[in-house]
């Protein structure tokens, strides 16, 4: 199974428990990953399926996709910095460093786009290639972050998620994604 960094907070561990209980002894390896990486690996069939964001990428023929939830990206920041007032108009915080996922994650691809829809070029500080060393450097103080609300419970009471003005915020749905030739497969059907 591939899985992006931040499903295996509370999603992932589910998902492996619940196909333990329906096929006793099933063998299981999570590979961990960005959206670009999963996508890559299950066009050429090293893991069965990915639980990752499915709200961008081609819902072809060849893909099965089920959408499990949606979540939103929020203007991060660390608990103990001034209480930010909601909702949030990126325009006002241009002048802000920023610490930014790689855009091969979809995350990375999201905060960009929320950017672009508030008019403004980012102050990145830093880039981060994977989620958890983001959500650390923002809570260590290096800079803001716009990251999935799904983060809240790695840091609990850490961090200071402030949801953004309607017209720039971005919505993402993770689902479970897998090859329509796999359809049938036992393993994928749990």
């Amino acid at each position: 199974i591939g899985s992006l960094y931040s499903l295996t907070i509370e999603v992932v561990p589910r998902i492996i428990t619940a196909i333990q209980s329906s096929l006793p002894g099933c063998n299981i390896e999570l590979v961990l990953g960005s959206n670009t990486d999963l996508e890559d690996k299950l066009a050429a069939g090293e893991i069965d399926a990915a639980v990752m964001c499915v709200h961008d990428i081609d819902r072809g023929r060849s893909r099965r996709v089920i959408d499990l939830f949606e979540d939103e990206m929020y203007l991060t920041s660390p608990r103990d910095s001034a209480p930010v007032r909601t909702p949030v108009d990126l325009r006002d915080w241009a002048g802000q460093s920023f610490v930014m996922l790689s855009q091969e994650f979809s995350s990375g691809r999201d905060a960009y786009r929320m950017f672009q829809q508030a008019g403004v070029t980012p102050r990145v500080a830093l880039r981060a290639n994977d989620i958890f060393t983001l959500s650390s450097l923002v809570r260590g103080g290096v800079g803001l972050a716009l990251l999935p609300g799904r983060i809240s419970q790695l840091y609990p009471g850490a961090l200071q998620f402030s949801r953004v003005k309607r017209e720039q915020r971005v919505a993402q749905t993770l689902g479970l994604c897998y090859l329509a030739s796999r359809a049938g497969d036992e393993a994928i059907m749990a």
